[in-house]
This record gives C-alpha cells, sequence and structure tokens, in this order.
C-alpha cells in the first residue's frame, strides 16, 4: 500500500472523527477520488518504470545497480 494513501485515509477519517460511520466512509470516499485524480494513470506509471528498467539494463554490466533493477521491478509488479 502506498504510504500517502495510507496518510490520506487517516487524515480524513480523523478529522470526520465525529461523525457517523456511514458520513465518515463518504468523506474518506471524496478525498481518496481527489487524491487519485492527482496521481498520474497507471499505464503512465508502469511505462516510466520500463523505461527506468531498460536504460538501467542497457549500461554496462558492471555499471548496472542490481539493486535499482529489482525495486523498479517490484514496482513494476
Amino acid at each position: 500500500m502506498e504510504l500517502e494513501f495510507a496518510d490520506i485515509a487517516k487524515s480524513s477519517w480523523t478529522k470526520s472523527n465525529l461523525r457517523p460511520f456511514h458520513e465518515k466512509t463518504k468523506y474518506l470516499a471524496h478525498d481518496l477520488r481527489k487524491w487519485r485524480k492527482k496521481k498520474p494513470k497507471l499505464t503512465d506509471q508502469l511505462a516510466t518504470i520500463e523505461e527506468q528498467i531498460r536504460l538501467e539494463q542497457l549500461k554496462q554490466p558492471a555499471d548496472q545497480d542490481l539493486i535499482l533493477q529489482q525495486q523498479l521491478f517490484d514496482q513494476h509488479e
């Protein structure tokens, strides 16, 4: 789970603390929709990661950062 998602959810839930459950979920959904609209499309995110992997793999083997590649593979997955 993305840290930003967890922060948004926690903040939304906390600020509507005194409201009934159904209203809290309504505010949470609203805040998460706003958060999602600010994020780039998933296909764009995947294309960026794929390009980073491609560029890293074009380097000479001795110059490749294997830890970075693994992190990029994990993000892509």
